[in-house]
């Protein structure tokens, strides 16, 4: 089996992301036709600021994107309604929280907030890097579960399983020499859903019974008529072909389900439809590779999601990372979401204190879709 170069276990606790961190501004850079704003890099961010506000190698709060910033007297510039506006989305935008969204100022694109320490003086000890998110109230916005993937809930999600979720590349960037360093790559399209585990384990001492599961992004789910994803649980007797995998050992797999009535259904796709991406060990605890994946779906007759690149890393840096996943689009013409990266041979990561896998979304994607 396949698996990775330097043993370890992956833990079960979901990492916290920084939502709102202090962060130093590592380079400025003037926008054309622009003399009150320059573009600043923070980690891999690039993100437009107030001219006045920074210079080179200061420190800053920087908040990320999807950021949830609670109403206040140091974000009404934030909250300016647009002329036209009506007065229900006026009142929704003044007094609800404000998600920050990838936007295009003078021609560059903008992904996050950083504003000067002085802003906060709650903040002004705080040292770089230190996360900041819940001292600022800020929280994660999540995208609403459509009707038909809510479900009987029979749990949370389990703690013998490891939610998906890539960080990106930009929060990141000394994983970009991790991948350079790490041998071949193997890249795959970023399937635009909602995500979905599934899981066996056989009967045994601590388990009296055989479980097999289900588990939306947070929960475990109970079987339920006209759920949608028990619905494709049978019409691929995942069940079934996951029990007969499991006599090598108990394990999970997880997917994106894409198709009609979620997240729009960018790709134009017909029926749902499921594409695996990860093979996890309950035993181990570990991710096997994607070949092993592949396998597994030759074999049962299932989908994983489209290989884009395999071969020699040949970035020269994260723009070029992401310009890639710019280019990159959907059987049906649209945008893709993005690309996650990770080494052919299953590495570990000093960065992200776990398995070598992130992801980079296409800016076309986002400010097509207003994300």
């Amino acid at each position: 089996m396949d698996t990775l170069d330097e043993k370890f276990t992956e833990s079960n606790t979901e990492t916290k992301r920084k939502l709102a961190s202090i962060q130093t501004i590592s380079a400025l850079e003037p926008i054309s036709g622009a003399d009150r704003i320059v573009a600043a890099k923070v980690l891999g961010w690039r993100v437009v600021v107030k001219k006045e506000d920074f210079s080179l190698g200061d420190k800053c709060v920087f908040f990320e994107l999807d950021s949830l910033i609670p109403p206040g007297d140091w974000n009404q510039f934030l909250r300016k309604p647009p002329e036209g506006m009506d007065e229900k989305k006026r009142e929704k935008l003044q007094s609800g929280p404000y998600r920050l969204r990838t936007v295009k100022l003078k021609g560059v694109v903008s992904q996050g907030l950083a504003l000067p320490v002085s802003t906060f003086p709650q903040l002004t000890d705080k040292v770089d890097g230190e996360d900041v998110t819940d001292l600022l109230g800020i929280e994660k916005w999540e995208t609403e579960i459509p009707a038909q993937l809510m479900g009987l809930i029979k749990g949370n999600f389990p703690n013998f399983l490891k939610k998906t979720d890539e960080e990106r590349i930009q929060s990141n960037p000394a994983c970009f020499s991790e991948l350079k360093n790490a041998g071949d790559v193997n890249i795959t399209m970023k399937m635009d859903g909602t995500s979905a585990t599934f899981y066996f384990r056989s009967a045994s001492a601590n388990n009296p019974t055989d479980m097999f599961g289900v588990c939306s992004r947070n929960l475990d789910l109970k079987e339920s008529e006209g759920n949608a994803y028990w619905s494709l649980i049978r019409k691929l007797d995942l069940e079934n072909k996951m029990r007969d995998r499991a006599k090598f050992g108990d394990f999970a797999v997880q997917g994106e389900l894409c198709g009609p009535g979620i997240q729009g259904n960018k790709m134009g796709l017909k029926e749902p439809t499921l594409y695996f991406f990860n093979f996890f060990s309950i035993d181990s605890q570990v991710y096997w590779s994607f070949d092993v994946l592949k396998r597994f779906c030759d074999d049962y007759g299932l989908t994983t999601v489209p290989t884009v690149y395999t071969g020699e890393f040949k970035w020269n840096s994260i723009d070029e990372m992401i310009k890639f996943a710019d280019e990159t689009k959907y059987p049906n013409g649209s945008p893709a979401e993005g690309l996650v990266w990770r080494p052919v041979k299953e590495r570990y990561s000093d960065v992200l204190q776990g398995r070598l896998s992130i992801k980079t979304k296409s800016n076309v994607f986002l400010l097509k879709h207003g994300e």
